[in-house]
C-alpha cells in the first residue's frame, strides 16, 4: 500500500502537475531567466517606480498566455512578411540596398509595436490590481515613460539586432548602422503615436469595451502599415542616394518633439488632459450635452 502511494505521488508530480500547474517554475527555465535578465537591463538606471513597473510589465507580458500570444503572433507575422519581401529581391551587388529589402525590418517593427500596444490593454489579473490602487499615488506617478521603455526593450532583441546583423553581413557596417538607426527612429515615432495620452499601468486595468469605430481603426492601422513600410523605405532609399540627407531625421524629430511638448503644455493648462495614473477605461463620449436649460 505504501509503495502504491509513493508511486502515485511521484507519478502525479511528474505527469499531472506538469499539465495542471503549468510545467516548470519560471526560476527553473534558463532561457526565460536569461531573457528577463536582458530585458531588465533597459530599466537598470530608472527610478524606483519606473523600474518596478517595467519589470512587472515585462514579466506579465511573458507569463500570461493572452499577451504572450499577441506578441508571438505579431513578431511571427511581421518576420514572415519580411522574409517573403526579402526573398523576392534578386541577388545582385549594389551600392545601396534595394527598396524591397529596406521594407522588411519596418514590417516587423510596425507589427511588433502594434502587438505590444494591444497587449498592454489585456489584463493580467483584474482581481489583483487593487494593490496598485492601495499603494500608488495617481498624481505622483506616470507610466508613459515605462510603456516606451518596454516597447524599446522588446524592439531591440526582436527587430533591431537581427536587422543590424543581416545588413552588416549582406552589405557593410556603415549601411547596417544607418539602416538600424533609421528603423529605430521611425519605430519611436510610431510608438509615440500609439501611446499618446497613455496613463495606465500595462496589463493592470480592465479590458476596454468594444468601440463603435473598431472597423475604422483596423482600416487606419492597415493604411498606417502601408505608409510606414512603403513610404518609410522610399524615403530611406532616397536618403541613401545622398547620405547627407539623413540629417533631416534628427532635425524633424526634434521639431516634432518641441511641437508636441508645447501642445501638451497648452492642453494641460486648458484642462483638456490630465496627468498621473488611471485605473479605468472610461468610454469615449460620442455626444455630450451642454445642459444649458438645466436650472441651478
Amino acid at each position: 500500500m505504501g509503495g502504491q502511494l509513493l508511486a502515485y505521488a511521484v507519478g502525479y508530480r511528474r505527469r499531472f502537475a506538469g499539465v495542471l500547474e503549468g510545467g516548470r517554475r519560471p526560476s527553473e527555465q534558463r532561457l526565460y531567466a536569461l531573457a528577463l535578465s536582458f530585458l531588465d537591463l533597459f530599466s537598470h538606471r530608472s527610478a524606483g517606480f519606473e523600474r518596478a513597473c517595467h519589470r512587472f510589465a515585462v514579466r506579465a507580458l511573458l507569463r500570461n498566455e493572452a499577451p504572450r500570444l499577441v506578441i508571438a503572433v505579431a513578431i511571427g507575422l511581421g518576420w514572415l512578411l519580411a522574409f517573403q519581401t526579402a526573398a523576392s529581391v534578386p541577388v545582385s551587388p549594389s551600392p545601396i540596398p534595394p527598396l524591397a529589402l529596406l521594407e522588411a525590418p519596418l514590417m516587423a517593427a510596425y507589427l511588433l509595436i502594434l502587438g505590444l500596444r494591444i497587449a498592454f490593454d489585456l489584463p493580467a489579473s483584474v482581481a489583483g490590481a487593487w494593490i496598485f490602487r492601495a499603494i500608488l499615488d495617481p498624481r505622483e506617478n506616470q507610466t508613459l515613460t515605462v510603456a516606451r521603455r518596454v516597447i524599446f526593450s522588446f524592439l531591440v532583441p526582436l527587430v533591431l539586432l537581427p536587422t543590424l546583423a543581416f545588413f552588416w553581413w549582406w552589405w557593410s557596417f556603415p549601411i547596417a548602422v544607418g539602416h538600424t538607426l533609421y528603423v529605430l527612429a521611425l519605430s519611436l515615432c510610431f510608438a509615440e503615436l500609439l501611446l499618446a495620452g497613455y496613463r495606465k499601468i500595462p496589463l493592470a486595468c480592465p479590458l476596454p469595451g468594444f468601440r463603435d469605430n473598431f472597423l475604422l481603426l483596423c482600416l487606419i492601422q492597415f493604411f498606417g502599415f502601408e505608409c510606414f513600410t512603403r513610404l518609410g523605405a522610399g524615403a530611406e532609399h532616397w536618403m541613401f542616394a545622398a547620405p547627407v540627407r539623413f540629417l533631416l531625421i534628427p532635425g524633424s524629430m526634434l521639431a516634432a518633439w518641441l511641437w508636441n511638448r508645447r501642445r501638451l503644455k497648452d492642453a494641460l493648462a486648458a484642462g483638456e488632459i490630465e496627468k498621473g495614473l488611471t485605473f479605468e477605461n472610461a468610454p469615449l463620449r460620442v455626444v455630450e450635452r451642454l445642459n444649458l436649460s438645466d436650472s441651478g
